[in-house]
């Protein structure tokens, strides 16, 4: 028996032992990240998860210095965004921060980047961490992988500061659309609002700015919400009339028990107005239903808080009927092939506009306005960038082609070769299409017929048509390309121009050996590709190269450091031109 209990004595101070050991394990896993002058204008990077805390310069119970100005940034690995808990009521030291102090939050890193919050101290009660009234906590997720953090203290007062904790948290994902923000002052702007989508995390905090619930529940004339704030989240957008409307789809299930409260806000610089009537701003909403706005001035920008009701974690989507700046490609039309049609894109102002088409017709365009020629059904795609707002969203128009023509052609080109021309085009589509007549003139545009060919008569698939023309070329070349209709009619397709398809003037002059290398002299009067082959006297190939002659050198040169002295080499030069074979003897 006493064997039995020491044992368990010493069972016992194994595990008081592990115990003390794993938290003293845990307290050394834990890091402070002080606003001192050893991490002014330094960046953390985080290493995910983490247990780290931020805290002011002050350790323990010891206030923040006076006459401070530091910074320090923390950034999260790839793909992850950073939580801060200042709470009051969670097990952290109490925030004060005097009302003369200032703590700024950046959304990158540096002070450079976008300010979200000057957190000050409440002059009226000093004992919480407000922005710019009185808070029981701060939680916020940063909208960027990095956020900077810069203090300011005067000389005066100061207070016990903060101590703040930090987790890493995986960015809100719901569809491919740019999502809500926890910020405020990050809300992205959208522009695309059909089919939004967009989710009230657990991770957003109770950042209410600016007065939204002063009276903790009453919504008359004059003020802003009505229900209590938990995990709001928000988004913007441009009026472009003075009535929006909104439709929203709440799915409930799951986490999201009652639904969500919503409101739109005109922001003056300093505090909210509520835009939207009282009802929506409380109570459990979901399934489908409307958000209105009313007196919205055409232009300015206008803010949607969306807030899970007692916390629920609910998704939602939002179409735009009305009221709202959209990036717009304009409106699908129907032109007849080869025609002028202006493409203009709207949307945000100071925005930079991107063209581009699908059949690859248009590439890269810049412009809000730009000019196109289609002969076939082509998809149009505008993308939106700078000016900072509603970025990288887009916008598509289709361009049908109407089928009034007997023939909708495709291209006509022509192009050189050695000893012709040739001549190709294609159709899309032909409705009774008897047969083409190409004809070719000089510079006195005096056209002639060179060939007839026959049509498909009816088609509605592409069909490829061409002729090599071996006749004496001029320069430059016309052709132009009619088509005939059974019944007679005829369709003009205009003039296309060849230029430079003469022969070229080449020749070798002479090959000899100069320092163990092989020397090639000729002539000629444009670019000309060869194959240089050299061989023994045996017919044993000692060097093959293919090799352009260009009329500014005049000679080129086979290197071959192996020639035996007094060996006979035959060197031949093939061209489309001719071929022209040398003999040469290596000379020491």
């Amino acid at each position: 028996m006493q064997h039995l209990i020491l044992s368990k004595i010493l069972v016992m101070k194994s595990l008081f032992s592990f115990i003390l050991f794993s938290a003293a394990l845990s307290t050394q896993a834990q890091t402070y990240h002080r606003m001192n002058a050893a991490n002014n204008g330094q960046t953390i990077n985080l290493t995910c998860p983490t247990s780290d805390k931020f805290a002011d310069d002050g350790s323990g119970s010891s206030h923040y210095s006076n006459n401070i100005d530091y910074t320090i940034t923390f950034c999260a690995p790839t793909g992850k965004l950073i939580k801060f808990d200042f709470g009051y009521g969670s097990n952290l030291t109490i925030e004060r921060i005097d009302p003369t102090d200032t703590l700024f939050i950046y959304d990158g890193n540096s002070t450079s980047s976008p300010l979200l919050y000057e957190v000050t101290g409440n002059p009226g009660n000093s004992d919480r961490l407000p922005y710019f009234d009185e808070k029981s906590d701060f939680i916020f997720l940063s909208a960027s992988e990095c956020i900077t953090f810069r203090f300011k203290s005067n000389g005066s007062n100061n207070n016990d500061g903060w101590d703040a904790r930090m987790s890493c948290v995986d960015p809100i994902n719901c569809g491919n659309n740019e999502p809500a923000t926890d910020l405020f002052a990050a809300a992205p702007y959208i522009c695309n609002l059909q089919g939004y989508c967009g989710i009230t995390s657990s991770n957003f905090g109770e950042d209410d700015p600016f007065n939204l619930n002063p009276n903790g529940g009453n919504c008359p004339s004059g003020l802003n919400f009505l229900g209590t704030i938990e995990n709001n989240s928000w988004i913007k957008f441009i009026a472009d009339s003075t009535h929006a409307v909104f439709d929203f789809n709440v799915p409930t299930g799951g986490p999201c028990i009652n639904g969500i409260q919503t409101a739109i806000f005109a922001f003056n610089g300093s505090s909210l107005t509520r835009m939207s009537p009282c009802a929506l701003s409380d109570g459990s909403h979901s399934g489908n239903f409307q958000l209105t706005a009313n007196g919205l001035t055409v232009g300015d920008t206008y803010y949607i808080m969306v807030d899970g009701n007692a916390g629920d974690v609910c998704n939602y989507t939002i179409n735009a009927n009305t009221g709202i700046t959209t990036i717009s490609a304009g409106t699908d039309v129907e032109i007849c092939a080869g025609d002028t049609f202006n493409l203009t894109a709207n949307g945000p102002p100071g925005a930079t506009y991107t063209w581009n088409a699908l059949d690859n017709s248009l590439v890269n365009a810049l412009g809000q306005n730009q000019t196109v020629s289609p002969i076939i059904p082509t998809t149009y795609v505008v993308e939106v960038s700078s000016g900072g707002i509603c970025e990288n969203q887009f916008d598509t128009i289709n361009i049908d082609i109407c089928s009034i023509l007997p023939v909708n052609l495709l291209g006509f080109t022509a192009t050189c070769n050695e000893n012709y021309s040739l001549i190709e085009w294609q159709t899309a589509s032909e409705i009774n299409n008897d047969y083409f007549v190409l004809e070719k003139a000089a510079n006195d545009m005096i056209f002639v017929p060179i060939t007839t060919i026959n049509g498909n008569g009816n088609s509605s698939i592409i069909n490829h048509y061409s002729f090599q023309d071996f006749s004496s070329n001029y320069n430059p070349t016309y052709y132009r390309l009619t088509q005939v209709d059974f019944d007679g009619n005829k369709e003009e397709f205009g003039v296309i121009t060849l230029n430079n398809c003469e022969k070229v003037s080449y020749e070798i002059d002479n090959v000899s050996i100069v320092n163990n290398n092989f020397v090639i002299n000729y002539k000629t009067d444009r670019a000309i590709k060869s194959e240089i082959i050299i061989t023994d006297i045996r017919g044993r190939v000692v060097s093959q190269e293919n090799k352009t002659l260009y009329p500014n050198e005049q000679q080129t040169t086979i290197n071959n450091a192996t020639l035996i002295s007094g060996a006979i080499y035959f060197v031949n030069v093939v061209t489309s031109q001719s071929v022209y074979s040398g003999k040469v003897v290596v000379v020491n």
